[in-house]
């Protein structure tokens, strides 16, 4: 399948650099930026070809797809963590996929109340600059219990620099001083780096990922296609979910 994906022209990726709003070099970023265009683009292209297949077979899968555990002790969850399926996402606030995929979660989330709980998890991915800070910046908000709505806010807004980062939490009516001094020192850094290690040991490269009940999906899916997942979930005779909530 990748032989048959084109490289990005070298123009292509200057357009792409100077989109990332980055301190670093051009050569510097070059390579991360080839791979991850040629990452994105061999995966449009798997799918593609996924598609095809399906449409031209009669293969119907039945076995359950393989699950595993998600620990939620260093996540914030919207919702109740004993509920019948649990969404795990693992994001990147800079990620535009991440941020395409916000408003089908929240919709998601709202439409089934109590019978879903989402889970967030800090992915931040080494070629957003300001992804690391963001995901800081949220987890700031969350000790004065706005870590929901800094988030949503952030996926709006896309205002991702730390000077902007500081003015919504002000616009939040939060405490700057006690926000500010979060941030600026970096106290929830290593909360966002155990979500990252967590993301890395499960196999996961890039964002959006999810976990529907310890079943792996990824990409930016649509509000109809979560809702099936999770509507196959709900109807399962026994739901046995495979996520671990260390409380």
């Amino acid at each position: 399948m990748k032989s048959q994906v084109k490289d990005p022209t070298e123009d292509q990726i200057k357009v792409f650099y100077e989109g990332l709003e980055t301190d670093q070099p051009y050569e510097a970023m070059r390579g991360k930026i080839l791979a991850k265009i040629q990452a994105l683009r061999t995966g449009k292209a798997t799918a593609a070809y996924i598609k095809t297949l399906r449409e031209q077979s009669n293969v119907y899968v039945t076995l359950a797809p393989p699950s595993t555990e998600v620990d939620l002790a260093n996540a914030d969850v919207l919702g109740s963590k004993d509920a019948p399926v649990v969404l795990v996402e693992f994001a990147d606030y800079e990620c535009p996929y991440c941020q395409r995929v916000a408003l089908a979660v929240k919709k998601l989330q709202e439409d089934l109340g109590g019978k879903l709980a989402v889970a967030y998890k800090d992915f931040p991915l080494p070629m957003h600059a300001h992804a690391e800070k963001a995901a800081e910046a949220a987890r700031c908000a969350g000790k004065q219990g706005q870590f929901w709505a800094f988030h949503d806010e952030l996926f709006k807004s896309k205002e991702l620099d730390v000077d902007q980062l500081k003015a919504q939490a002000h616009a939040l009516k939060l405490d700057s001083a006690a926000f500010d001094k979060c941030l600026d020192g970096g106290e929830t850094a290593a909360a966002v780096q155990r979500d990252r290690e967590q993301g890395l040991r499960l196999g996961l490269s890039g964002t959006p990922s999810f976990f529907v009940n310890g079943h792996f999906l990824s990409g930016a899916l649509d509000y109809a296609t979560l809702r099936k997942i999770v509507d196959q979930q709900l109807t399962l005779p026994v739901n046995q979910a495979a996520v671990t909530a260390t409380k």
